[in-house]
């Protein structure tokens, strides 16, 4: 089977096969929208942790900006981009969802819309730095029954009880 482009696909994604050109193409379209979520202004501190979010932010971020590039969170930045997946945030949902507290989003989550394979693939890809956060192992047990379309459904309703949670207060 082939890549919907046409090439040989040698990448399966859910229910498809991918060239490595157009897995990359969706990859990064994926992590453009991720970026879009927070609009950077012209002149705002922004805080970039990892390696592979400094590689994509550079290439896709040409805001004037105060950047500082770091392989930790800090304190005193107007914007924080991390390295946070789709399968990070599907976990942290459930485990608010399970605890009954939700809170804002503070940080621009760089990789919200890639799962974590996927952007291992990617940094392996081009050589990058990439390192898997920390899940409870129960949540991420329980995710691996989703299939891509079940996170995505997932992540855009912790979406929408996030913003009815945080109104009700």
């Amino acid at each position: 089977m082939g890549c919907r482009c046409g090439r040989a696909g040698d990448i399966a994604r859910g229910h498809e096969l991918l060239c490595s050109f157009c897995f990359v193409s969706q990859f990064e379209k994926r992590v453009k929208r991720a970026l879009r979520q927070r609009e950077l202004k012209k002149g705002e501190r922004v805080l970039v942790v990892g390696e592979l979010a400094a590689h994509l932010f550079k290439k896709f971020v040409h805001v004037p900006l105060d950047v500082t590039f770091s392989s930790v969170i800090k304190d005193g930045f107007d914007a924080v981009v991390t390295e946070w997946t789709l399968d990070d945030e599907c976990v942290a949902f459930l485990e608010a969802f399970a605890a009954g507290r939700f809170e804002a989003q503070k940080h621009i989550l760089m990789f919200q819309f890639v799962t974590d394979e996927d952007v291992m693939l990617y940094a392996k890809m081009n050589n990058l730095h990439f390192v898997l956060g920390d899940k409870s192992e129960h949540w991420q047990k329980f995710l691996s029954g989703f299939d891509l379309d079940m996170k995505y459904n997932l992540l855009r309703s912790a979406a929408e009880l996030r913003k009815m949670s945080l109104q009700s207060r």
